[in-house]
């Protein structure tokens, strides 16, 4: 079974939008900037980058992983970011995310033990994403 899975995250505020982490740092940064990966990734797989940004794992029915998620406010003002687990697929080669919070069968079975985070200026958060269901 192919599992594919995107940290999401959705800041209040008309003007946020998601940024890698370490871009929109310093004084520039735009209002409601924030960035997000993963911390973790598998063994095999460390040294691809893309294993940072999206959790793309094959795992044997009944397999559960856990991952931790690093937020980060960018921006020169504290922000409220909701961390959730979005539908997505690969559409022509291309890792494709599905319109807001669409839900599939992964994202039903996801969980996030912060779903939400207050994060001061220029501060960090860490949040686990892990199964909701253990079969």
């Amino acid at each position: 079974m192919l599992a594919a899975l995107f940290p999401c995250a959705a800041a209040n505020g008309a003007q946020a939008k998601s940024a890698p982490l370490g871009r929109g740092e310093g004084p520039e940064a735009p209002h409601g900037t924030f960035g997000l990966r993963l911390l973790e990734a598998p063994v095999s797989r460390r040294d691809d980058p893309r294993a940072y940004r999206s959790i793309v794992d094959h795992l044997n029915p009944g397999t559960t992983i856990e991952r931790r998620v690093e937020v980060n406010n960018m921006s020169p003002d504290p922000q409220r970011i909701e961390l959730y687990a979005a539908a997505a697929s690969i559409e022509k080669r291309t890792f494709t995310f599905a319109t807001g919070r669409t839900h599939n069968e992964l994202t039903e079975w996801t969980s996030l033990d912060r779903p939400m985070l207050t994060l001061p200026p220029r501060a960090p958060a860490c949040a686990r994403l892990a199964p909701a269901w253990r079969g």
